[in-house]
């Protein structure tokens, strides 16, 4: 006895492999797409992370060699200065974050000319090449 499956199953099927293939980690975003060595990710709540874009997923953003500005005020003078702080140092000693991209404004190229390029130079140069001392 011959089962014939109904055209309309076959085209469901088809139209269901097709809608999860698109909901997996694909993205229209490659690392290849920055043409600078750092980018500036910009989240949800005005932080800034800069570091090099490793992978994007449809989920999250891989960035390694991050780094982040701190404030800090003088307790005498109160005046406040930026300093820049590479992530490492913390008690869990990450290496690289994975930022979920339901949290991301936006994505920008740090040119190495930049007042940012040039801190992060400055700073991988004063501690060695992984900016710790």
């Amino acid at each position: 006895m011959k089962r014939d499956i109904p055209l309309s199953v076959l085209i469901i099927a088809v139209l269901a492999l097709f809608l999860l293939h698109g909901c997996g980690e694909q993205s229209d975003l490659k690392k290849s797409d920055f043409k600078t060595e750092y980018q500036a990710v910009l989240l949800n709540g005005s932080l800034v992370y800069y570091g090099k874009i490793e992978k994007i997923s449809a989920h999250f953003i891989e960035v390694s060699d991050v780094f982040y500005v701190q404030n800090q005020q003088d307790p005498q003078t109160k005046a406040v200065r930026s300093i820049l702080v590479k992530r490492g140092k913390e008690f869990h000693a990450p290496d690289r974050m994975y930022i979920n991209t339901a949290q991301v404004i936006m994505i920008e190229p740090v040119a190495a000319d930049s007042s940012m390029g040039k801190m992060i130079k400055d700073l991988k140069s004063r501690f060695g090449e992984e900016g710790k001392k």
